[in-house]
């Protein structure tokens, strides 16, 4: 699901090329802001398999993404909502006003306390 969410991005990064499907002609730069460390590992694992994709940083919570974001300039922004001191929505908000034309990708879990 992660991969096919990040797959649909107009990356504009790859180019067809005669010896391979793709060839990457530059790289797709991705902040990874969640403050589960498990989850961040996980998805810089799954995302770093791609052809075009590069992980330029991790943030634990919406501060750290926010001066991690102004310090990297990543093309996209993949964050929880649910971060400690400063949430994602409150996070994105700042990393969009700081880096116009960032693209901003929101992953979380709710748990049913009810089940």
């Amino acid at each position: 699901m992660l991969l096919g969410l990040v797959h649909s991005l107009p990356l504009g990064v790859m180019k067809p090329d005669r010896g391979s499907p793709f060839v990457e002609t530059s790289s797709f730069r991705i902040l990874i802001a969640d403050s589960f460390e498990p989850w961040r590992r996980y998805v810089r694992s799954t995302l770093e398999k791609c052809v075009g994709l590069q992980i330029v940083g991790e943030a634990r919570n919406g501060w750290e993404a926010v001066q991690k974001a102004i310090e990297l300039k990543p093309d996209l922004v993949l964050l929880n909502i649910a971060l400690g001191n400063l949430n994602g929505v409150q996070a994105a908000k700042q990393i969009s006003k700081a880096i116009p034309g960032v693209k901003l990708l929101f992953a979380t879990q709710v748990v049913d306390q009810k089940s």
